[in-house]
Protein backbone atom coordinates (compact mmCIF):
# COMPACT_ATOMS: atom_id res chain seq x y z
CA UNK A 1 0.00 0.00 0.00
CA UNK A 2 2.59 2.43 1.21
CA UNK A 3 4.78 1.16 -1.95
CA UNK A 4 2.35 2.35 -4.13
CA UNK A 5 2.31 5.73 -3.42
CA UNK A 6 6.13 5.50 -3.16
CA UNK A 7 5.78 4.86 -7.11
CA UNK A 8 3.77 8.06 -7.72
CA UNK A 9 5.75 10.78 -4.91
CA UNK A 10 9.26 8.54 -4.62
CA UNK A 11 10.86 9.99 -7.01
CA UNK A 12 10.97 13.48 -5.61
CA UNK A 13 11.27 12.45 -1.70
CA UNK A 14 14.57 10.10 -2.77
CA UNK A 15 16.33 12.68 -5.02
CA UNK A 16 18.56 14.04 -2.72
CA UNK A 17 20.18 9.87 -2.51
CA UNK A 18 19.63 9.44 -6.24
CA UNK A 19 21.69 12.56 -7.67
CA UNK A 20 23.48 11.02 -4.46
CA UNK A 21 24.41 7.52 -5.73
CA UNK A 22 24.60 9.07 -9.47
CA UNK A 23 27.66 10.97 -8.63
CA UNK A 24 29.28 8.27 -6.63
CA UNK A 25 29.05 6.09 -9.83
CA UNK A 26 26.50 3.63 -8.41
CA UNK A 27 23.72 1.67 -10.60
CA UNK A 28 19.80 0.56 -9.55
CA UNK A 29 21.37 -3.12 -9.06
CA UNK A 30 24.57 -1.81 -6.92
CA UNK A 31 21.55 0.19 -4.51
CA UNK A 32 19.59 -3.24 -4.68
CA UNK A 33 22.49 -5.16 -3.80
CA UNK A 34 23.55 -2.77 -1.19
CA UNK A 35 20.15 -2.67 0.15
CA UNK A 36 20.01 -6.89 0.24
CA UNK A 37 23.62 -6.96 2.32
CA UNK A 38 21.74 -4.43 4.94
CA UNK A 39 18.76 -6.59 5.03
CA UNK A 40 20.89 -9.74 5.88
CA UNK A 41 22.89 -7.64 9.04
CA UNK A 42 19.16 -6.65 10.07
CA UNK A 43 18.94 -10.26 9.95
CA UNK A 44 21.84 -11.04 12.26
CA UNK A 45 21.15 -7.74 14.39
CA UNK A 46 17.75 -8.97 15.38
CA UNK A 47 19.32 -12.50 16.24
CA UNK A 48 21.55 -11.47 18.22
CA UNK A 49 19.25 -9.50 20.43
CA UNK A 50 20.30 -5.57 19.03
CA UNK A 51 16.38 -5.30 18.09
CA UNK A 52 16.90 -1.27 18.41
CA UNK A 53 19.91 -1.94 15.54
CA UNK A 54 18.01 -3.95 14.10
CA UNK A 55 15.14 -1.46 13.36
CA UNK A 56 17.58 1.18 12.19
CA UNK A 57 18.64 -1.13 9.55
CA UNK A 58 15.67 -1.99 8.83
CA UNK A 59 14.28 1.28 8.08
CA UNK A 60 17.33 1.98 5.88
CA UNK A 61 17.23 -1.51 3.91
CA UNK A 62 13.59 -0.25 3.01
CA UNK A 63 15.05 3.31 2.17
CA UNK A 64 17.72 1.35 0.10
CA UNK A 65 15.15 -0.79 -1.52
CA UNK A 66 12.77 2.19 -2.77
CA UNK A 67 15.71 4.09 -3.99
CA UNK A 68 16.94 1.36 -6.30
CA UNK A 69 13.85 1.38 -7.89
CA UNK A 70 13.27 5.43 -8.02
CA UNK A 71 16.49 5.85 -9.44
CA UNK A 72 16.02 3.50 -12.17
CA UNK A 73 12.77 5.14 -13.24
CA UNK A 74 14.35 8.92 -12.92
CA UNK A 75 17.44 8.18 -14.53
CA UNK A 76 16.18 5.68 -17.81
CA UNK A 77 17.75 2.97 -16.02
CA UNK A 78 15.07 0.55 -16.12
CA UNK A 79 15.84 -3.01 -17.46
CA UNK A 80 14.23 -6.58 -17.06
CA UNK A 81 17.25 -7.98 -15.05
CA UNK A 82 17.10 -4.91 -12.96
CA UNK A 83 13.62 -5.84 -11.75
CA UNK A 84 14.55 -9.49 -11.52
CA UNK A 85 17.51 -9.17 -9.82
CA UNK A 86 15.83 -6.78 -7.54
CA UNK A 87 12.96 -8.98 -7.13
CA UNK A 88 15.24 -12.29 -5.77
CA UNK A 89 17.80 -10.80 -3.89
CA UNK A 90 14.36 -9.23 -1.89
CA UNK A 91 13.71 -12.66 -1.12
CA UNK A 92 16.99 -13.08 0.66
CA UNK A 93 16.84 -10.28 2.74
CA UNK A 94 12.51 -10.92 4.06
CA UNK A 95 14.20 -14.90 4.60
CA UNK A 96 17.14 -12.88 7.05
CA UNK A 97 15.00 -10.56 8.83
CA UNK A 98 12.63 -12.94 9.82
CA UNK A 99 14.86 -15.76 10.90
CA UNK A 100 16.65 -13.05 12.65
CA UNK A 101 13.04 -12.38 14.85
CA UNK A 102 12.66 -16.23 14.92
CA UNK A 103 16.07 -17.05 16.24
CA UNK A 104 15.55 -14.20 18.82
CA UNK A 105 12.47 -15.67 20.43
CA UNK A 106 14.02 -19.15 19.94
CA UNK A 107 16.67 -18.30 22.59
CA UNK A 108 14.33 -16.50 24.64
CA UNK A 109 11.86 -19.52 25.25
CA UNK A 110 8.68 -17.80 23.13
CA UNK A 111 7.25 -20.63 21.52
CA UNK A 112 3.87 -18.63 20.49
CA UNK A 113 6.65 -15.85 18.57
CA UNK A 114 8.41 -18.20 17.43
CA UNK A 115 5.38 -19.68 15.19
CA UNK A 116 4.31 -16.28 14.75
CA UNK A 117 7.67 -15.46 13.19
CA UNK A 118 7.28 -18.95 11.03
CA UNK A 119 3.89 -17.64 10.06
CA UNK A 120 5.17 -14.21 8.99
CA UNK A 121 7.79 -15.67 7.26
CA UNK A 122 5.60 -18.16 5.38
CA UNK A 123 3.73 -15.13 4.51
CA UNK A 124 6.23 -12.82 2.98
CA UNK A 125 7.54 -16.04 0.85
CA UNK A 126 3.71 -16.58 -0.29
CA UNK A 127 2.95 -12.19 -1.15
CA UNK A 128 5.64 -12.21 -3.69
CA UNK A 129 5.23 -15.80 -4.97
CA UNK A 130 1.26 -15.39 -5.64
CA UNK A 131 1.73 -12.07 -7.55
CA UNK A 132 4.86 -13.28 -9.77
CA UNK A 133 2.76 -16.56 -10.26
CA UNK A 134 -0.33 -14.84 -11.02
CA UNK A 135 1.29 -12.28 -13.54
CA UNK A 136 1.66 -15.41 -15.36
CA UNK A 137 -2.05 -15.52 -15.95
CA UNK A 138 -3.32 -11.98 -15.69
CA UNK A 139 -1.48 -8.62 -15.71
CA UNK A 140 -1.27 -7.55 -12.73
CA UNK A 141 -1.53 -8.73 -9.16
CA UNK A 142 -0.78 -5.93 -6.64
CA UNK A 143 -3.84 -5.81 -4.18
CA UNK A 144 -3.14 -6.19 -0.56
CA UNK A 145 -1.75 -4.76 2.58
CA UNK A 146 1.43 -5.92 3.39
CA UNK A 147 3.09 -5.18 0.46
CA UNK A 148 7.40 -5.03 0.95
CA UNK A 149 7.21 -1.35 2.53
CA UNK A 150 4.48 -1.89 4.91
CA UNK A 151 6.60 -4.64 6.40
CA UNK A 152 9.42 -2.88 6.82
CA UNK A 153 7.57 0.40 8.47
CA UNK A 154 5.77 -1.57 10.89
CA UNK A 155 8.58 -3.59 12.41
CA UNK A 156 11.11 -0.92 12.11
CA UNK A 157 9.33 1.38 14.08
CA UNK A 158 7.85 -1.05 16.36
CA UNK A 159 11.49 -2.25 16.96
CA UNK A 160 12.07 1.47 18.27
CA UNK A 161 9.73 0.56 21.30
CA UNK A 162 11.49 -2.37 22.57
CA UNK A 163 11.83 -2.18 26.28
CA UNK A 164 9.05 -0.15 26.65
CA UNK A 165 6.53 -2.37 25.77
CA UNK A 166 6.69 -6.05 23.97
CA UNK A 167 6.58 -3.93 20.94
CA UNK A 168 8.48 -6.98 18.99
CA UNK A 169 5.74 -9.27 19.66
CA UNK A 170 3.23 -6.94 18.83
CA UNK A 171 4.70 -6.58 15.74
CA UNK A 172 5.31 -10.03 14.94
CA UNK A 173 1.14 -10.56 15.26
CA UNK A 174 0.84 -7.88 12.76
CA UNK A 175 2.66 -9.41 10.46
CA UNK A 176 2.16 -13.15 11.03
CA UNK A 177 -1.47 -11.83 10.46
CA UNK A 178 -1.50 -9.52 7.59
CA UNK A 179 1.34 -11.03 5.50
CA UNK A 180 -0.69 -13.90 5.24
CA UNK A 181 -4.15 -12.29 4.71
CA UNK A 182 -2.33 -10.22 1.91
CA UNK A 183 -1.36 -13.57 0.25
CA UNK A 184 -4.70 -14.82 0.17
CA UNK A 185 -6.48 -11.76 -0.94
CA UNK A 186 -3.94 -12.02 -3.90
CA UNK A 187 -5.47 -15.39 -4.23
CA UNK A 188 -8.66 -14.34 -4.28
CA UNK A 189 -8.45 -11.79 -6.84
CA UNK A 190 -6.55 -14.10 -9.13
CA UNK A 191 -9.38 -16.05 -9.31
CA UNK A 192 -11.86 -13.65 -9.69
CA UNK A 193 -9.85 -12.00 -12.61
CA UNK A 194 -9.29 -15.44 -14.12
CA UNK A 195 -13.26 -15.94 -14.10
CA UNK A 196 -13.75 -12.91 -15.66
CA UNK A 197 -11.51 -13.10 -18.28
CA UNK A 198 -12.59 -16.49 -18.52
CA UNK A 199 -9.21 -18.15 -18.85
Amino acid sequence: MISRHFKVKGDFFFSPFIFIFSKLGLTPNMISLAGCIVGLIAGVAYGMGEIIWGGVLVLCHGVLDSVDGAMARKLNMESVFGGFFDSCIDRYSDMAIAIGLIVYFQGLGKTTNVMLGFAFLMGTAMISYTRAKAECIIEKCAVGLMEKADRLIVLGVLSFFHGVFDSLSVALWILAILTNVTAIRRIYYTYCQIKKLKL
